[in-house]
């Protein structure tokens, strides 16, 4: 949220009626948008009952699989639908898309904030040869392979437009693997996102590697082992797009 100022969405929404957040996880943007738009009815859908059962009284919690062929609601039914990092969740990105645009109401919004956790620089500083530029390979080989593709940043564009979304508008972040920065905000952002590499990157890597490419959990630990002073070095000014 620091890269997007603190606000819980980028879409122009204007008394919103009826909210559904895809993939809630632990309800916490649920919760803070119930209590953003107290008139509006949210509806927060995760495959696991992990959210509070302590909430505002305009917001519920379901569990559902959005990839089912076809939803539970009627269509043309939200004011906004909202997601945010289903990153190695989907395996059919268009097809989500398509179901989002028939179930949110003309005049509505389908936000989608997501992560291409490719690593990238911008003055060579990540070579081909760095085991962060390794690991961007494998691990979205293997996503592929394990049928939860990563796509492209520039893919949802085109998704978007098929599905029958107009006046689609793209806003591109680069998040700094670690404070590198010398600009204070994306610095900040530098210190979050190196945290949650170091405590989160070889849980995702061991994942994906061992059920995609069928690797062993000592060779992720091997790789990881390469990869955490990578993302220490501030010699390297890597990111990923968000």
């Amino acid at each position: 949220m620091l890269l997007t100022g603190g606000n819980l969405h980028l879409a122009p929404l204007t008394n919103p009626r009826r909210i559904l957040d895809i993939g809630t996880g632990t309800g916490i943007w649920a919760i803070e948008m119930a209590e953003q738009y107290p008139d509006a009815q949210v509806i927060g859908t995760d495959l696991s009952p992990v959210q509070p059962q302590w909430v505002p009284d305009n917001v519920r919690f379901e569990i559902d699989d959005c990839e089912r062929k076809h939803w539970t609601w009627p269509e043309d039914h939200f004011d906004y639908i909202h997601s945010r990092y289903m990153i190695a969740s989907i395996g059919n990105w268009a097809s989500l898309i398509r179901k989002a645009y028939k179930h949110t109401k003309p005049g509505g919004y389908f936000e989608l904030q997501e992560l291409d956790c490719r690593f990238s620089s911008d003055d060579s500083t990540l070579l081909p040869t760095h085991s962060l530029s390794y690991w961007s390979s494998i691990i979205t080989e293997a996503a592929e392979k394990y049928n939860r593709p990563v796509p492209h940043y520039t893919d949802y564009v085109t998704w978007f437009e098929k599905a029958g979304f107009v006046n689609i508008q793209q806003v591109v972040f680069k998040s700094p693997t670690n404070p590198w920065p010398k600009n204070k905000l994306l610095k900040e952002v530098g210190k979050f996102q190196l945290l949650a590499h170091l405590e989160g990157l070889e849980g995702i890597s061991l994942g994906l590697l061992t059920r995609g490419l069928e690797w062993k959990a000592e060779e992720v630990k091997v790789l990881m082992a390469k990869v955490r002073p990578e993302l220490k070095d501030r010699g390297i000014h890597s990111y990923q797009t968000k």
